[in-house]
């Protein structure tokens, strides 16, 4: 799906082709500008219906001082999970920049990206992320069931991929060239599981690196 939208505050589109997919596999791309301030969870990308509620917009310091106030941060919903909205990545987006932004699901983990088009930032969340029926419409700019959370600014080149992109392919489609690197968690240096960090290890990666795709096919 590529939704190539854009417009400013006011300007919202509900897509009319549902994905008509079950999956915990899924990728969220687009451009956006934030123009000044938002509202609480604005959203850029959601779904909403009965048993579906998974997007991609901004967040809130939910329970962090100060309590639920604004904080423009990258932020996504799976599920409506608290493990999903509530989880602070330190994304943050600027004020009438754009930005390149993108989600990734699979089962046990999510990851978020942030590109100013020169550098990629990447985070990752590890969660349980259930299976979701993509059978309704997707909104770009708000939350139906919210009227105040509309997105304050501009969105652009929307992309939805029915599986999890690698970060080499989102490094492509945003743009970028180069190598790309994510951080890894203390959690993932043991990457075999024998609670040691070795040459094993080393070989995981290696394989891993060896197996990315560099050419995004949506």
């Amino acid at each position: 799906f590529d939704n190539d939208t854009g417009g400013d505050d006011g300007d919202y589109v509900a897509s009319n082709a549902p994905l008509n997919t079950i999956t915990n596999t899924l990728s969220i791309t687009a451009w956006v500008k934030r123009a000044a301030d938002q509202v609480i969870y604005p959203q850029i990308v959601f779904w909403d219906n009965p048993g579906l509620r998974v997007g991609l917009g901004l967040g809130s310091t939910a329970e962090e001082e100060p309590t639920w106030s604004v904080n423009n941060e990258l932020c996504y919903h799976w599920a409506d999970a608290e493990s999903s909205w509530d989880w602070h990545n330190g994304l943050i987006l600027p004020d009438g920049e754009w930005r390149f932004i993108a989600l990734t699901v699979q089962p046990d983990m999510a990851t978020l990206y942030m590109s100013d088009g020169a550098e990629i930032k990447g985070l990752r969340n590890v969660a349980e992320h259930v299976m979701q029926d993509f059978n309704d419409v997707m909104y770009v700019g708000w939350d139906p069931s919210d009227s105040t959370r509309h997105f304050n600014g501009v969105i652009d080149d929307v992309r939805i991929y029915k599986r999890t992109l690698s970060d080499a392919e989102v490094l492509g489609i945003a743009g970028l060239s180069g190598s790309y690197y994510l951080p890894l968690e203390s959690w993932l240096t043991d990457t075999n599981d024998d609670d040691s960090v070795d040459m094993k290890d080393y070989a995981v990666l290696a394989n891993y690196w060896l197996e990315e795709t560099f050419f995004p096919i949506p």
